[in-house]
């Protein structure tokens, strides 16, 4: 009998008897519903809109260009980034976003330009006027 109970416990257990492996749960009769396969069947989440980048360039070149007052450059390229982003935004179908980006770099940028524009006007003006030859 010894023999028996000692060849059915693990190498080294001695004379200790061996645990009883516990038995799986017995299935239910209600069965859980599958889970639900995403990406497919009910359609997808919408697609978040991005901001596009132009509009962003736009806004930050007609700001720059208020400290930089005298300099064309960062006026006239917040004018066409914002053309062009509008632009695609229009084409873009609901995408992309950043409207009120664009058209601020736009004003900003179209105002910063005539402001330039006047202050040359202004400053050649004055230095051609005042010199007299007689």
């Amino acid at each position: 009998m010894n023999d028996q109970s000692s060849s059915n416990l693990p190498p080294g257990s001695g004379t200790r008897q061996a645990a009883r492996p516990i038995p799986p749960p017995p299935p239910s009769a209600a069965s859980p519903a599958p889970a639900p396969q995403y990406g497919s069947g009910y359609g997808q989440y919408p697609e978040i809109p991005k901001t596009n980048g132009l509009a962003i360039a736009s806004l930050i070149c007609s700001l720059f260009s208020l400290l930089f007052f005298p300099i064309f450059l960062p006026q006239v390229l917040g004018i066409v980034f914002g053309h062009v982003s509008l632009s695609q935004i229009k084409l873009s179908q609901g995408r992309e976003q950043g409207n009120g980006l664009a058209i601020a770099g736009l004003v900003i940028g179209y105002l910063v330009l005539v402001g330039t524009i006047f202050l040359y006007v202004a400053i050649v003006g004055t230095s051609s006027g005042t010199s007299s030859g007689f």
